[in-house]
């Protein structure tokens, strides 16, 4: 398994987010609302960092992290055929390696996510904080 930067210059990549990002059953985890259309899409992609997460030369899900104050937010978006094999998990020591920061890495998770919890306990976040919607959760 490995990471690759995203070309937003590369439609075929810039699509693949979008069709993770908008399937239902990664879309109802998620905080915000689904992007409008393909090019708001494009336009958001530029607000942050993001990589593939590649299996056997395959795109399986992606990553994403941003600078926010003294910390780095941290985010995964696997593709539903590929969730519940572990590759969440063992992404998480790839990207954090990539980063290579002394600030806190965060990530936020919608309360009723369970396994997205689970996943992130596993790779080694723990939980700082709650409001009525989300935990925050930071890497130990």
């Amino acid at each position: 398994m490995k990471l690759k930067k995203i070309d937003l210059q590369n439609e075929s990549e810039v699509k693949f987010v979008y069709d993770v990002r908008c399937h239902p059953d990664v879309d109802k985890w998620l905080f915000g609302s689904r992007p409008v259309n393909f090019e708001s899409h494009k336009k958001h992609l530029e607000s942050n960092e993001r990589v593939f997460i590649i299996y056997d030369d395959i795109p399986i899900g992606y990553c994403s992290y941003k600078e926010s104050g003294e910390e780095i937010e941290v985010g995964w978006k696997i593709h539903p055929d590929y969730q519940n094999k572990g590759y969440g998990v063992k992404s998480v020591p790839m990207l954090i390696s990539k980063i290579r920061s002394k600030k806190n890495i965060v990530l936020y998770v919608v309360k009723n996510n369970n396994r997205a919890l689970a996943v992130y306990q596993k790779a080694g976040f723990r939980l700082v904080n709650a409001d009525e919607q989300s935990y925050k959760m930071e890497k130990i």
